[in-house]
C-alpha cells in the first residue's frame, strides 16, 4: 500500500513543483511572437531542463518521506529542502552559496 501511496503523491507532487517553469516558458513564447532575442529563447531551454530534472527529484523525495518515512508535510519540506541545499553544495561553481558556515549560520 505504501507504494500505491508513493506514486500517487510522485504525481500530485509533481505539477505542484512545476508551476514556477511556468512563467519561464511563458517569457520564452512572448520572446518569439516577438522576433527579437530569439537565441535568447536557447536559453531559456537550457535553464528549463535542469529545473525539470530538479522537479521529478524534488516531487520524488518528498513523496519517499510522506508514505515510506510517514512524516508530516511541514519536516517533510524541510527535510526535501536540507536534501536540495547538501545537493547544490557539491556543485562546483555555486556549492560555496549552499554549503554550511563554521558559524552555524
Amino acid at each position: 500500500m505504501r507504494a500505491v501511496k508513493f506514486y500517487v503523491l510522485c504525481y500530485v507532487l509533481l505539477p505542484l513543483y512545476l508551476v514556477p517553469l511556468i512563467p519561464l516558458g511563458t517569457f520564452r513564447e512572448y520572446l518569439e511572437a516577438q522576433g527579437k532575442f530569439t537565441g535568447f529563447g536557447w536559453v531559456i531551454q537550457l535553464i528549463a531542463v535542469p529545473c525539470l530534472l530538479a522537479a521529478f527529484w524534488l516531487a520524488h523525495r518528498t513523496a519517499c518521506y510522506i508514505a515510506i518515512e510517514d512524516r508530516s508535510l511541514i519536516s517533510t519540506l524541510k527535510l526535501t529542502a536540507r536534501d536540495l541545499r547538501v545537493c547544490l553544495a557539491c556543485l562546483p561553481l555555486v556549492g560555496y552559496w549552499f554549503s554550511p558556515r563554521k558559524n552555524g549560520h
